[in-house]
């Protein structure tokens, strides 16, 4: 430090994260030498460890990605066929019942062919409240919300917009599907994913970020 800067009031600047601080110091007859201050290699230092902590965050979101996987298996599994003759046939029958009178040609042509073992069409379309297009669409509101948290870079409000924003998302999707796209199971689900990305980019582990927003 030069000898014109002990034993006054100076303003010193601690490089950190690339930014100017300044502090006032008021030495009161204590040179600068004693002081206990940050040099800019420990600033810079400190800077390095932020930038490989800020990696690790990133990281860790973006690996929290993959935990979706079962959750949207199980909403394509409810709308997933397979065809099996024997089921297929009782489902004809039960649609087949309660089908109106000028439907119901159609319907046992259809269920003939299955008998036959012909090919026959789905005999469960229609009865689906969403489609693969609506899980999609679930999939790609989850992982934008990992990309914005990552944005976020660790501010506490732009994560908590970041999951308001999203569990809006998911309740108007889910209004759409006539609230069939999510049930108990996907809900525990759905909560701890967000929650936890939640977490892991800065929030404090102390309640479910979603209860206030969500209408499922």
């Amino acid at each position: 430090i030069p000898s014109s800067l002990k034993n006054r009031n100076t303003t010193l600047f601690v490089f950190r994260s690339e930014v100017c601080v300044y502090i006032n110091a008021a030495l009161s007859g204590i040179t600068l030498q004693s002081m206990p201050l940050y040099t800019r290699k420990n600033c810079l230092e400190k800077q390095v460890e932020d930038n490989i902590e800020g990696r690790k965050t990133m990281d860790k979101l973006k690996n929290h990605k993959e935990t979706k996987t079962g959750l949207l298996e199980d909403m394509l599994s409810f709308i997933r066929y397979t065809p099996n003759r024997e089921a297929d046939i009782l489902a004809f029958m039960e649609k087949y019942q309660k089908s109106e009178n000028e439907e119901r040609p159609a319907i046992l042509e259809n269920l003939r062919y299955c008998m036959d073992g012909k090919e026959y069409p789905n005999p469960y379309a229609g009865g689906y409240h969403y489609t693969p297009e609506d899980v999609s669409l679930m999939e790609k509101i989850l992982d934008e919300y990992i990309d914005d948290l990552i944005l976020a870079e660790g501010d506490p409000a732009a994560i908590s917009e970041c999951v308001k924003d999203t569990v809006l998302k998911i309740n108007a999707l889910n209004e759409e599907c006539g609230r069939h796209l999510i049930d108990t199971w996907r809900r525990e689900r759905l909560c701890s994913f967000i929650n936890s990305a939640a977490e892991t980019a800065g929030l404090t582990h102390e309640k479910d970020h979603t209860l206030q927003h969500r209408m499922w």
